[in-house]
């Protein structure tokens, strides 16, 4: 298969677009669809990306504890909606398969496997079927990834292959997973408009929110949340990091106030107006984060925080500054009202500019 090498840093080719199937151990047949990088190191190997949020990872950990390898189906290619459903955050417990008929707006067709293994969606390319065993790892990536670096490489599961099916002059799909903005910008922002209106039938205390596709999606949301009580956005802000992937949220912005989500600047600006440092800004230490992100010193590890802007507006935001130069700060622009920009020494070069910084401006 022509698997795609797209960075010079690559640790080798993956498969950019596998529908990885996977059924609960020993729990008949609650199955998962997820896409998980898969690196190919031989002609019948390949790794197993599987974070620590990925459905297919709890079925793996569960045959792991049973002893078990975990039966695995790749399916490549077939109805687009199939590869919106692999990467939709629905809840654990929602089959994908179910939400890719429901996107389609009749069953999705589906064959058996000639040799007994997992059902095949009819309109698949290709589907790769062997088995992930228990306890085994192997080194995996790096890889350039969608924050717009490297991710690092690390011990994975490990995929062995034993046998594919193909259609008849089967059609490879692929594509670019990198620097935004590639294809899978566009596939997220597009989930989130077909999934958002669900929200609120989740969290009771959400009006309506939105993950931001410059930010690779986890690392910022913001809500409109209902503030019927005094500190009830709090509690809000709380069921939304305990809610399926938007537990790898690292930054949260909450505001009881009327706001399209999508243009952040107005948001922030809604936010600023009404927040109070000493009182509306939280940071968790010691936190999940995504496997992806690389911001810590530790994999899948971090701290979140979450910003409240609730109420009436406490000032009135600058719109312009006129202060003039900062020490050894190169350039100065606002973004929106109440936020400059600044650009100065990078941290390796002068860890202790921000702290500078603040004593200038206090």
């Amino acid at each position: 298969l022509p698997a795609l090498t797209s960075w010079q840093e690559d640790g080798g080719p993956f498969i950019t677009l596998p529908l990885v199937y996977t059924e609960q151990p020993g729990h008949g047949k609650r199955h998962n669809l997820g896409m998980y990088r898969m690196q190919v190191f031989d002609d019948s190997t390949t790794g197993m990306h599987w974070q620590i949020h990925k459905g297919g990872g709890f079925h793996y950990h569960e045959a792991e504890k049973r002893g078990e390898a975990l039966p695995v189906t790749v399916f490549l290619g077939g109805p687009p909606a199939l590869i919106a459903s692999a990467i939709a955050p629905v809840p654990e417990n929602v089959p994908e398969l179910l939400l890719t008929s429901l996107i389609l707006g009749g069953k999705l067709p589906m064959v058996e496997d000639p040799l007994g293994g997992h059902r095949i969606p009819a309109e698949a390319e290709f589907a790769i079927s062997g088995k992930v065993p228990p306890h085994l790892r192997r080194p995996e990536g790096p890889f350039g990834d969608h924050y717009g670096y490297y991710s690092l490489q690390h011990d994975f599961p490990v995929f062995n292959v034993d046998h594919v099916w193909h259609r008849k002059d089967a059609i490879y799909p692929a594509t670019i997973v990198g620097k935004p903005r590639q294809e899978d910008y566009y596939l997220g922002e597009f989930l989130q408009r077909l999934l958002s209106p669900a929200f609120p039938m989740a969290l009771p205390g959400v009006r309506s929110l939105w993950t931001y596709a410059e930010t690779g999606f986890h690392a910022l949301t913001a809500a409109v949340v209902r503030e019927s009580y005094s500190r009830e956005a709090l509690g809000t802000a709380f069921s939304i990091l305990g809610q399926g992937q938007l537990t790898l949220t690292k930054f949260l912005l909450l505001t009881d106030r009327p706001a399209e989500l999508e243009h952040f600047a107005p948001v922030l600006e809604t936010v600023l107006e009404r927040f109070d440092p000493k009182r509306d800004l939280f940071v968790f230490d010691h936190t999940s984060h995504d496997t992806l992100d690389y911001t810590g010193k530790r994999l899948n590890h971090g701290s979140k925080a979450v910003l409240l802007g609730v109420g009436e507006p406490v000032r009135a935001l600058p719109a312009e500054y006129s202060e003039g130069d900062m020490p050894d700060i190169e350039k100065i622009k606002p973004y929106c009202r109440g936020c400059l920009v600044v650009q100065g020494a990078s941290y390796e070069k002068d860890p202790r500019l921000a702290e500078r910084l603040s004593v200038h401006l206090a």
